[in-house]
């Protein structure tokens, strides 16, 4: 199921290039994920991790596609197992990487000086680096850690001068994918994960 949502993405991105009108540029982002596992008040996993994404933007108007490299930051995890507490930050030497595929409709509109856009899309996050302990070795064995994701947001487009804009965004997303284990996710537990990322790009007419 993964596979085939990750290629829808792939192929929405790819259907961009046939515009012939468009901006190029780059971006950086800070980005913090929210991801619990839930049984009952006495057994749950709360993880909230940080990450830095910097990348391209392609801009036609009504339609932005984004590919970045994602490194995390690390992070920390909390909650209870049969009522005992547990907490704890990830490890030196953790790592968690991605190659990340946004692309999102946005509407534009002119105030006057600058744009803003609100925006609905999709986000493909594929993992291509992982070491849960720190010990230097691939963790990905057994971990389906690739997901896709559902979002909105807000952006703004500022014309610093003529075919260079500044464009900051807002959004949040949703995994549709929380499950990180290979094979189906065991019943009884209620798996969710949110994404929240701040940006700021350089944007280029052509």
């Amino acid at each position: 199921m993964k596979k085939i949502l990750v290629l829808a993405c792939v192929l929405c991105l790819l259907g961009m290039s046939a515009f012939a009108q468009f901006s190029v540029g780059g971006r950086a982002a800070f980005g913090m994920n929210w991801w619990s596992a839930v049984v009952d008040d006495n057994t749950y996993n709360v993880n909230t991790m940080s990450a830095i994404r910097v990348g391209a933007l392609i801009d036609i108007g009504y339609l932005r596609a984004m590919i970045d490299y994602q490194f995390s930051l690390g992070g920390s995890s909390e909650g209870k197992v049969g009522g005992v507490d547990i907490s704890g930050d990830t490890l030196d030497g953790y790592q968690e990487d991605y190659i990340v595929l946004t692309a999102l409709g946005k509407y534009p509109i002119d105030l006057g000086g600058f744009i803003i856009w609100p925006a609905l899309g999709l986000r493909c996050s594929l993992c291509i680096a992982y070491d849960g302990d720190g010990d230097g070795t691939s963790d990905l064995d057994g971990m389906a850690l690739s997901d896709f994701f559902i979002g909105a947001g807000v952006g703004f487009d500022f014309e610093v001068t003529s075919g260079i804009v500044i464009t900051p965004s807002v959004l949040m997303f949703y995994n549709l994918t929380p499950y990180h284990l290979e094979g189906d996710p065991p019943s009884g537990i209620d798996y969710n994960d949110i994404q929240l990322e701040i940006s700021v790009g350089v944007a280029f007419g052509i």
